[in-house]
Formats: C-alpha cells, structure tokens, sequence
C-alpha cells in the first residue's frame, strides 16, 4: 500500500522478485526492475543502468566513471603501504561482518588492509567471538547505534589474543557504511584514513 500510494512508475528492487506479485496483480503495468548489488562493481553498473532505465543514459555513465575513477586514486594510493589485518562487525555479541565478494571487503583491500574475515568466509556471516581472536585482527572497526561507541569500544578492546596484544578499535554510527551506493568511494578513503592515518593521503600520486 505504501508503494502504491505514491504512484510509482518504476521500482527498483534488490528483494526476489516473487515477493512483488500481489504487487504486479494491482498494477499489472508497473515496471520492478531487480538488482543484486554485493560488490563495488555492482555498485557502479547499477548507477550505469538506473542512468539507462531513466532515460538519462550519459548521467549514469558519467556518475559510473567518477566513482570507478575515485577508487582507482584510492588503490594507487595505499598501493605500496603495509596491509594491516582489519575486522569490520557490526554490533558485538554475536556480530555480522564481511567476508570475500562483499562490497567491504573490496573496501577494506582498497584501503590497504586484509579482511580477515575473507580468510574463512564468502558473503556476510556471524564469525563468533573465538573466530575473530583467532584471526587476531590489528585494527577492529564496529558499526554499532549512535550512544553506544563507548560500550562497542570498550567490549572489543577487552579482547585479549593469545599473544597478549589486544586489538585497536574504531567505531562507526552510520548506516550508510553497509549501504551499497556511490558514497562508499568516499567511505573507502575514510577506511584508508582509520588504517594508516590521514597522513597517508600525502602518498597520492
């Protein structure tokens, strides 16, 4: 009824599209265009083709390649730093994080870190505390509510790894950081910026 009530013309979806039928019986002439967006690639074809659906094809194209562009200036940037083991979660007791073909994880190689995560798992899962000591990541960066950084903060420094180190810690309030649209290019450098410092921005070519 919400959909219906602005009378869309178009919709663009990332749902399964069997979940839009009663949809389709109401409005037979709506047009539900389906997208599967995982990957920062996905990201910049599917500016490419909203442009496309729109009518405003060079606006997509156009939009596709400064974001493409941005990512590029990024990777040369942090190309020759150290890769430093990086955990992005969400949350902390019984956190989600990023593993391998996840627009994250491109991040986070972007940035000049390794996703450790990717080391065990494709796609987004929940590691489990023992998972993540075990991968001993340098840097943990947690998504958690606004209000609550200093207790995210505080529940991923008191990990203790084997070793004895514990890990240096970054919280985020932000949903758009799991959103997958064309402000992760900006969201990348900040990544770069929480692993190697703001100095890092003097390496760019």
């Amino acid at each position: 009824e919400p959909m219906l009530a602005v009378r869309p013309d178009m919709l663009l979806v990332q749902m399964e599209l069997k979940r839009f039928e009663s949809l389709r019986r109401v409005r037979p002439d709506l047009d539900i265009e389906h997208f599967t967006i995982e990957t920062l690639s996905d990201i910049a074809e599917s500016m490419e083709r909203i442009g496309t659906l729109v009518g405003s094809p060079d606006v997509g194209r156009r939009h596709r390649q400064i974001f493409l562009d941005r990512l590029e200036v990024l990777r040369k940037r942090t190309a020759d730093l150290p890769r430093r083991r990086v955990c992005f979660v969400m949350g902390t007791r019984n956190p989600s994080g990023p593993g391998r073909k996840t627009f994250i994880d491109e991040m986070i190689t972007l940035a000049g870190g390794t996703n450790v995560l990717a080391e065990r798992y494709e796609g987004w899962k929940n590691p489990g505390l023992e998972t993540i000591i075990k991968l001993a990541p340098v840097i943990i960066i947690c998504q958690c509510k606004p209000g609550r950084e200093a207790a995210g903060a505080e529940y991923w420094r008191s990990l203790e790894y084997p070793d004895g180190r514990a890990p240096r810690v970054i919280t985020v309030t932000n949903d758009d950081w799991t959103l997958p649209a064309g402000h992760l290019a900006e969201y990348a450098e900040k990544l770069a910026d929480f692993i190697h410092g703001p100095t890092s921005r003097g390496t760019t070519p």
